[in-house]
């Protein structure tokens, strides 16, 4: 309709959506901070005020609900789930997913949450570990997961930069990742493939390492459409550059060799964070520690 003279001059405005959707304001910041830390103070005492053997998954949903109204914010995007069991000590996979399920002794929790709060969408994970009868702290083939999680964290924390392209920030934090030890397990159709190229690392002591940093921000929990996305099977937003001030979901999974139980144990840790000119700054306490529910 245009014409090729006048459609010759038509140039793509994703780039300036995507600089005005990833560069925030103090305000923004402050607000988006805000919302996190509601998150986050909800989903800890709600797991610590786990019963053993007396409360159930969606109870701490709901649970989880009624804070959320009394702080006027709507109900979560993600429904009244609560958390889930990732591995349990004595219960079958079969009874673990069911939303009555009573949590046991010797159940590993992982909950994954967003809030809503001023047309920002929050979206980060949490963890906690049932104490058996005897024990103070997590199972040895737990800690050694949680620990090079930790370790995956700082590497990759560092190795994110301003100024690089998500493509280049990806490329960088697999180099730094190989160079520490973890073996590459990319993402690339989320399904049976990535379980094939899990499975292929069989016994190895060397842990497996998938990576999907995506923004987070407006309208819902993860804005993985705009902005730049350091993650393999996006591949559309990897020439996107990473400015001062994105906020950004830290995620990635590390799949652990776990010798007592003969097969592999899979973390996936997230948090939401703030890249600056200074690197990647958390906006409220990230998760450090496995929660202990005695």
């Amino acid at each position: 309709l245009l014409g090729p003279k006048y459609a010759q001059r038509l140039v793509s405005a994703e780039k300036v959506i995507t600089d005005f959707r990833t560069r925030r304001v103090q305000t923004e910041i402050i607000a988006f901070a805000h919302a996190c830390e509601i998150q986050r103070e909800i989903m800890e005492k709600g797991l610590r005020k786990i019963k053993p053997g007396v409360t159930t998954l969606e109870e701490i949903g709901w649970w989880a609900q009624d804070q959320l109204l009394k702080h006027g914010l709507p109900i979560s995007y993600l429904g009244c789930e609560g958390p889930g069991v990732i591995w349990s000590a004595g219960s079958s996979p079969e009874e673990l997913d069911r939303p009555d399920y009573i949590i046991q002794r010797g159940d590993m929790l992982l909950w994954d949450w967003g809030i809503k709060y001023l047309n920002f969408g929050t979206d980060y994970k949490r963890y906690a570990y049932v104490l058996r009868e005897g024990e103070t702290s997590v199972p040895p083939g737990i800690q050694k997961a949680w620990e090079t999680v930790m370790k995956a964290r700082q590497i990759i924390k560092r190795t994110i930069k301003v100024g690089l392209t998500a493509g280049e920030a990806l490329q960088a934090m697999v180099r730094a990742l190989e160079k520490e030890g973890f073996i590459y397990t990319p993402f690339t159709d989320i399904g049976s493939k990535d379980r094939e190229i899990v499975n292929s690392l069989g016994d190895s002591e060397k842990p497996g390492i998938s990576i999907d940093c995506h923004c987070v921000g407006n309208t819902g929990n993860s804005e993985v459409a705009v902005g730049p996305s350091i993650a393999p099977f996006r591949p559309d937003r990897a020439h996107l550059r990473l400015n001062p001030n994105n906020l950004f979901a830290f995620e990635f999974i590390v799949h652990v060799w776990v010798p007592e139980w003969k097969r592999r144990f899979r973390l996936n840790l997230e948090d939401n964070a703030i890249l600056t000119e200074q690197g990647v700054e958390f906006l409220y306490p990230p998760n450090e520690k496995i929660i202990l529910v005695k």
